[in-house]
């Protein structure tokens, strides 16, 4: 029994990483700001406001998403921090989705 329960919180986690993941993936801004860091990395919040036209602070609750789901590479530098891409999550999620909709 105590295994049957350790399974199932396991399942249930990695259900609410998988959730977390593929509400990110679905909103519009989260997209423009992959789409944004595919073609440059280590960008700072101001620079891909500026790339998508909105002030800097009206991003931070998505970069905040992708960073929840593990899908960015941060670093600090003073008192500023850079986004990139983790391609190599990005690349496991979309194969992931792919076999999911075949």
């Amino acid at each position: 029994m105590a295994s049957q329960k350790m399974f199932t919180s396991d399942l249930q986690q990695k259900c609410r990483s998988a959730f977390t993941i593929l509400n990110a993936l679905n909103q519009k801004e989260i997209q423009e700001i992959i789409s944004i860091l595919q073609n440059r990395s280590n960008l700072n919040e101001i620079t891909i406001a500026n790339q998508m036209g909105v002030h800097y602070s009206s991003i931070q609750v998505h970069l905040e998403s992708l960073d929840q789901a593990q899908l960015l590479e941060i670093t600090e530098d003073a008192d500023q921090a850079f986004y990139s891409l983790n391609r190599h999550r990005l690349t496991k999620i979309s194969r992931l989705v792919n076999k999911l909709t075949q």
